[in-house]
């Protein structure tokens, strides 16, 4: 078995993970930046990427629409330039690919997405939307 990719768990800070110098005031995380836990884990025939922050949280409410095209929940109706097409996009391009896109999320202590890579190269590409 490959040793790629070492499993692997780093916390860094938020502006670090988004590429972000400084605040950004129309940001949900405006103020000091919440901490960003990449988590790397081999599993049989895959390897799950974990993507976690320590900040708002997304409502129980929302979670189960947040992979619906043009939802931004609750917590992206307070920003307009929110579209609610991320997670959708996002999931599409991962179910075309065969990979796998989940979130998990507790309100006021954060969210957890996960990527699923398939590293078997036997099974075939998925139509991206049903």
């Amino acid at each position: 078995m490959s040793s790629w990719p070492p499993n692997s768990t780093e916390e860094v800070p938020g502006a670090a993970a988004r590429g972000a110098t400084a605040p950004d005031a129309a940001s949900p995380s405006a103020g000091p930046f919440p901490r960003i836990t990449l988590r790397v884990t081999r599993e049989p025939g895959s390897c799950r990427v974990e993507v976690a922050d320590r900040d708002v949280g997304i409502p129980p409410e929302d979670l189960e629409r947040v992979f619906d095209p043009f939802f931004p929940g609750a917590n992206g109706q307070l920003y307009p330039e929110a579209t609610g097409m991320g997670l959708y996009l996002a999931r599409a391009v991962c179910t075309g690919l065969g990979h796998a896109l989940a979130i998990t999320s507790e309100r006021g202590r954060g969210t957890t997405a996960a990527v699923v890579i398939r590293t078997d190269t036997t099974t075939a590409l998925r139509p991206a939307v049903e």
